[in-house]
């Protein structure tokens, strides 16, 4: 008996230092592929960006594919870090993607906001080959670009956040265009 729980506890052993393993030859091996998977379109226009709003963009991406989400999180407005932790972050990122489409780019606001149309592909539990739209939001945040999400907004049609009242209460995003009701409309 003895020796079957030590086969056990050594096969275990063993299997989680497979897995280690395998994990880490999958981060090698999208670390050099993240630079060659992330295509700026030429109609973006990526040499009239600000060069640090391109840089941050790409950044975000590279590091994404990386699997290095605690970079990632960093990207991420002071406001979303103070209501997350980098462990829920951490947590929640299921997705693996595999290369980055930038559409198109919008700067907005005397160039401090931006918004970034992209397509993504990768796979998720056991759905692959995923191609995915996207906008991002981006803005300066402390003389660095940061990415803008609101953690209670619909998220490009994948569900909704949870609705509370700390909604109200968390910071828009800088260059949101107010809405304003028409003159007679009610």
């Amino acid at each position: 008996m003895t020796a079957l729980i030590s086969f056990f506890l050594m096969s275990s052993f063993f299997q989680q230092e497979v897995d280690s393993l395998d994990q880490l030859i999958r981060k090698t091996t999208q670390k050099s592929k993240a630079k060659e998977s992330i295509v700026f379109l030429a109609d973006v226009g990526i040499e009239k960006l600000p060069p640090k709003l391109a840089s941050s963009i790409k950044s975000f991406w590279e590091a994404y594919i990386a699997g290095q989400f605690v970079s990632c999180y960093q990207m991420h407005s002071s406001s979303y870090r103070n209501l997350k932790t980098v462990q829920t972050y951490v947590d929640k990122e299921k997705m693996v993607v595999s290369s980055v489409e930038i559409k198109k780019v919008t700067v907005l606001g005397d160039k401090n906001c931006a918004v970034v149309k992209l397509v993504y592909c990768g796979s998720s539990g056991q759905f692959d080959n995923l191609k995915i739209n996207m906008r991002q939001k981006w803005f300066i945040e402390d003389g660095v670009w940061k990415l803008y999400v609101n953690p209670y907004e619909k998220v490009d049609g994948m569900g909704f956040a949870p609705r509370n009242k700390e909604k109200d209460s968390y910071p828009p995003f800088p260059c949101e265009e107010k809405k304003t009701e028409k003159a007679g409309m009610h």
